[in-house]
């Protein structure tokens, strides 16, 4: 039996949600899915599938905080969580998908951070760190892309700085 989460109180705060529909994807194909949703910091969605995959869903969700269902805070200073939810299209059938997001310099130079530092996490059990690649930038922002194996909630952070262990006299 599957327990139901009531539908009126949202896990994590939502700023925003918003709902793409592809109709099929063949394998060999790449479907670039246009999102620009600044509250997520998201630009575009693409992927490719192993099979023939029909009426797939993608939910995309800002996240003003962490899900409850998740109790292992990211490491590191946070930018935004966002959530990708899909109906119709398992991870065994998705060969390849990436996530091309932004991050505002004014946010990088208030913390005082180096535009390398950035990194896209996906929690799956864990906090994982996703490879992330420095695409471009313009003006106001920096555009990066992760490579993901699946789907769920991310965080767009810092890499992890290596902390030293204090020495023991």
């Amino acid at each position: 039996s599957s327990s139901e989460i009531s539908s009126s109180n949202p896990e994590g705060i939502l700023s925003s949600t918003n709902t793409f529909k592809i109709s099929k994807i063949i394998p060999g194909e790449i479907k670039t899915i246009e999102i620009n949703d600044e509250d997520s910091g998201i630009r575009d969605i693409s992927f490719e599938v192993d099979n023939i995959i029909s009426n797939i869903k993608f939910k995309v969700s800002a996240l003003e905080e962490k899900p409850e269902s998740i109790n292992t805070d990211v490491n590191g200073e946070l930018y935004k969580y966002f959530e990708i939810n899909i109906t119709n299209l398992l991870e065994d059938n998705l060969k390849q998908a990436k996530i091309t997001f932004e991050v505002n310099k004014s946010w990088l130079d208030e913390k005082g951070f180096d535009s390398e530092e950035i990194v896209l996490k996906r929690y799956s059990s864990t906090w994982q760190d996703l490879e992330t690649t420095k695409l471009s930038e313009n003006t106001n922002y920096i555009i990066y892309e992760a490579i993901t194996p699946g789907f769920s909630v991310f965080a767009i952070t810092l890499k992890n700085k290596i902390e030293e262990e204090p020495q023991l006299e």
